[in-house]
């Protein structure tokens, strides 16, 4: 009969509709979870006012590169910086004026090192930064001294006045490639 036929119709209509209303939400959710999954590996691999890695995620790196030396021989080295007279910064100027020049010698580190290498804050004024297939005293030594002399041109204007110079303690380390 015709009537058979349409609930028929309207039954499989109906279940398509639904069929397909649960895989979209499915979907939905599996790419929200996905974002979300993203999100929080970064908040805790990056330091959030500077927003180059934090110690979590420089330990995770320097692990990599540790074992890739083991492995191949290939060679690694790191550079440690240290901001000079932070704390003076801080107490003269204010924890805002301190948090603008971290975050000025993060962006200066990231912006003049290689796209391979990697930067992080280590903890309050110090950073690292680690070169891959570098060795400490060439490379290593030749990137520190570059970046420290950038640094030294560096000013940070301050909402309380002059321009604040920067100055950094340097140290280079390195692994591997004898």
């Amino acid at each position: 009969s015709p009537l058979g036929n349409s609930g028929v119709v309207t039954a499989v209509v109906w279940t398509v509709t639904l069929v397909a209303a649960a895989v979209f939400n499915f979907l939905f959710l599996f790419l929200l979870g996905m974002r979300m999954q993203r999100s929080l590996s970064r908040i805790a691999t990056h330091d959030p006012l500077t927003s180059v890695l934090n110690r979590r995620g420089m330990q995770s790196l320097l692990q990599v590169e540790w074992q890739r030396s083991q492995r191949y021989g290939a060679p690694f080295a790191v550079i440690a910086l240290d901001v000079d007279h932070f704390k003076k910064v801080n107490d003269t100027h204010g924890h805002d004026a301190g948090d603008k020049v971290l975050v000025a010698v993060a962006a200066l580190l990231d912006k003049e090192v290689r796209d391979t290498d990697r930067v992080a804050r280590m903890g309050g004024e110090e950073f690292l930064v680690l070169l891959p297939a570098c060795k400490a005293d060439v490379e290593g030594v030749r990137l520190a001294q570059r970046l420290r002399n950038v640094l030294a041109r560096m000013s940070i204007a301050l909402e309380s006045g002059g321009p604040l110079i920067v100055t950094a303690s340097w140290g280079v380390a390195g692994y591997g490639g004898q």
